[in-house]
């Protein structure tokens, strides 16, 4: 089975709801994402491919989004 594209609505959504998500890496090729609990516990680890997704998380910097 495959994996679903990871979207900028998803990461959106992830934060609204009180969870983190940072990058672990992005190239121009691909961005790999940890999503994580409001606590950081790791939930899922996800690769976008979307060079538009691919371009937000790399403005979002290192960091990511949601983290204190």
């Amino acid at each position: 089975m495959a994996a679903t594209a990871l979207t900028i609505e998803e990461l959106e959504r992830w934060v609204q709801f009180g969870a983190r998500w940072r990058v672990v890496a992005a190239s121009e090729r691909e961005a790999v994402v940890d999503l994580s609990t409001c606590t950081g516990e790791l939930v899922e680890r996800r690769i976008a491919e979307d060079p538009v997704v691919i371009a937000y998380v790399r403005r979002a910097g290192s960091g990511g989004v949601g983290e204190d």
